[in-house]
């Protein structure tokens, strides 16, 4: 039974977030100790449980890529800003990361 007892304590306080952005994590972890300490377990747990998962869409490779891609522009969009030519034209032509060797490729 002890040895369980970290599970229910990860589980219950330090549970993945919702996406409400109104809290920061210590906030919301200052919350749950609040109620676990006031007895308040019935709300714990089903604040435990409002958790959504993410679109595995949003972790694909593809949208990893997108979002690098989208930095890099940004970077380069950044350096021209400041009159830095070589810079930005630099950041535009920066070579894409050598894709891993394997059996699949």
């Amino acid at each position: 039974a002890a040895g369980q007892l970290i599970y229910l304590y990860e589980q219950l306080i330090l549970a993945p977030t919702t996406h409400d952005k109104r809290d920061s994590l210590t906030q919301l972890i200052k919350r749950r100790i609040r109620l676990f300490r006031s007895g308040q377990l019935d709300l714990l747990y089903e604040e435990s449980r409002t958790v959504t998962s993410t679109n595995p869409q949003s972790n694909s490779p593809q949208s990893n890529t997108t979002q690098q891609q989208k930095h890099q522009r940004q970077s380069a969009q950044k350096a021209a800003d400041n009159d830095d030519f070589r810079k930005a034209i630099s950041r535009l032509l920066k070579a894409t990361p050598i894709a891993p060797n394997s059996p699949e490729n």
